[in-house]
């Protein structure tokens, strides 16, 4: 298993580049973790709407970065119960 990345996620809150990081990706206001969208990001409110749904043991740890990102970066996360669409709530 490959690091956790949530620093990295944290510094995407706050440039918006796209990353790349093997099954983790992470571009405009969408992170997938092997093709499934697992958050979307609202910067103007600061919010991340994160899909909890279980996948992978992989896209576990990828979803646990996310929720340390956020908190490292100070934003909201709301956790979903159902599989997400790219740039939608």
């Amino acid at each position: 298993m490959g690091k956790q990345r949530s620093t990295e996620f944290a510094e995407f809150l706050g440039d918006s580049q796209q990353r790349r990081y093997g099954a983790l990706w992470m571009a405009g206001d969408t992170v997938f973790s092997y093709g499934v969208c697992i958050a979307t990001v609202f910067r103007d409110r600061k919010v991340i709407h994160l899909n909890d749904q279980k996948y992978s043991s992989t896209t576990t740890v990828h979803q646990n970065a996310i929720r340390i990102g956020a908190a490292k970066a100070g934003w909201d996360l709301v956790e979903l119960s159902r599989a997400m669409t790219p740039g939608g709530e």
